[in-house]
């Protein structure tokens, strides 16, 4: 997984549009599969992250009388925007809107494939190294001043299967 730089949304310099082609931005190519693809057999974690900021945080940049996101603000109110496969649009990838599993856990269509893949809950291995680099990567002090990771943590950790 990519982790996103913060030197450009600190300097509010907009990120690179990465113009994905519509065959490769589908589940069936590979990359993300979007949320609706992980309640099949994780439930109790879909409807627990369904309920929280992180699944709403794409409609959040429409607020305010807002016509369209800065592509600046789509690598953190969206799933994999810039990498391939991820987030491109809201037309053609609505799937990946908001901050979804794979947010966290990286890309799952290998893991739809063959669930035994190791490495697919990579952010386990380490939480202070892994997580708090992808959790600090869009809650910057300048963006999130009151960011506390051991407390937000609790709120999006999944749900136990």
């Amino acid at each position: 997984m990519i982790i996103p730089n913060n030197s450009a949304a600190d300097d509010n310099k907009p990120f690179p549009v990465v113009v994905v082609p519509q065959q490769l931005s589908s589940p069936e190519a590979g990359g993300y599969v979007g949320a609706d693809k992980c309640l099949t057999c994780h439930p109790a974690q879909f409807e627990k992250w369904r309920n929280t900021p992180h699944a709403k945080a794409f409609a959040t940049l429409y607020k305010e009388g807002r016509q369209s996101p800065q592509p600046s603000c789509l690598r953190c109110h969206t799933t994999g925007y810039g990498e391939l496969g991820g987030f491109d649009n809201p037309t053609d990838s609505a799937r990946l809107a908001g901050v979804q599993c794979e947010a966290c856990h990286g890309p799952g269509s290998r893991h739809l494939k063959d669930v035994k893949l190791s490495g697919w809950d990579a952010v386990s291995d380490c939480v202070d190294c892994q997580l708090r680099k992808v959790c600090m990567a869009c809650h910057p002090p300048k963006h999130s001043p009151d960011f506390d990771f051991e407390a937000y943590l609790a709120k999006v950790t999944c749900a136990s299967d």
